[in-house]
Parts: C-alpha cells; sequence; structure tokens
C-alpha cells in the first residue's frame, strides 16, 4: 500500500517537530538565550504558569527600571523572573529592586556589576505545556514509538511485496 501525501507530510512535519523540540534548547543556549517554564502566579498577568519564556544574558549595568528579569534565587532552586522596580550602582555591585506583578512586596537583590542578568526576551503562551511533556522520559519514549509507527506505517510498502501481482 503506497503511503498518501497526507502520510507522508505527517510524518515529516512530526519527525521535524520532535528534533526541533530537542535541539532547540541547546541551540539557544549557545547563542546566549535559556528558556524556562512559568512554574507560579507573581507575574500574572504578564505571565502565566506554564508560559514558556526565553531570556538573553546582558551585562547587569544594561538592565532598566521595567524591564522583567530572570535571576536565581540565592538557594539554588528555582530562578525568580521579575519586574525591575528599582535599580542602583554601587562599586562593581548592581543593586535590584524587583516585584511580581501580582505581589505586593518587592525584593532586593545585589549583583556583581560583571555579571549577565537575563532579560525576557519572548513570551510563549501555555508553550511550557509542550516543552514539559516532551522532557519528561516517558513521554520522549512515548513519542519515539508513536515516531517509529508513523514512519512504519506510512512507509512505502511496495518493496515487501515483490512478485504479488493484483488482477
Amino acid at each position: 500500500m503506497t503511503p498518501t501525501p497526507f502520510a507522508r507530510i505527517t510524518v515529516k512535519f512530526l519527525v521535524g517537530a520532535a528534533v526541533a523540540l530537542a535541539v532547540t534548547p541547546i541551540l539557544l543556549d549557545e547563542v546566549g538565550f535559556r528558556a524556562y517554564i512559568v512554574h507560579g502566579h507573581s507575574m500574572a498577568p504578564t505571565l502565566q504558569p506554564n508560559d514558556a519564556i526565553i531570556v538573553r544574558g546582558v551585562p547587569a549595568m544594561k538592565i532598566r527600571v521595567g524591564d522583567v528579569v530572570t535571576l536565581d534565587d540565592g538557594a539554588g532552586r528555582w530562578p525568580i523572573t521579575h519586574r525591575v522596580v528599582g535599580k542602583t550602582i554601587g562599586v562593581g555591585q548592581i543593586g535590584l529592586i524587583t516585584k511580581g506583578d501580582a505581589n505586593r512586596a518587592p525584593e532586593k537583590w545585589s549583583v556583581d556589576a560583571s555579571h549577565s542578568i537575563g532579560r525576557l526576551g519572548l513570551r510563549l503562551p501555555a508553550f511550557g505545556l509542550v516543552a514539559a511533556f516532551t522532557t519528561s522520559p516517558p513521554a520522549r519514549g512515548g513519542l519515539v514509538l508513536t515516531l517509529l509507527t508513523l514512519m512504519i506505517a506510512a512507509s512505502d510498502r511496495r518493496g515487501n511485496r515483490r512478485g504479488v501481482t493484483h488482477h
């Protein structure tokens, strides 16, 4: 049975999408970008849980009030993405005051002036659901099995039917 053009296109699309999802974080990191998934509500309505965000490392000196930045929480647990509401410049240090758009209280940070800070570049609404699904090992295994099944189903099986004639 010869696969339909639709089946061939579907398989190519799914394989391309799987490769893109696997390779994109690596490529982003190579050019100075990082991808994160938003987990909390502190930046609502600007950012929602399960949004994917792309941040770019910029020199701490270039961060401005109003920028949305991603910083390490200091305990190594989760990065924090909040809006800069204040900035001071000291000797070798940058003082940042950030606040989640939905939070009442700000946080104070001290950053080495020579370091980079992740500044929000792009928001992909709800894309974190797709990214989270494709990064779990069971989901990856299922995705690979599904792709293999689709590739086999869509492959040209004429080679397996040599010598068989239809009347």
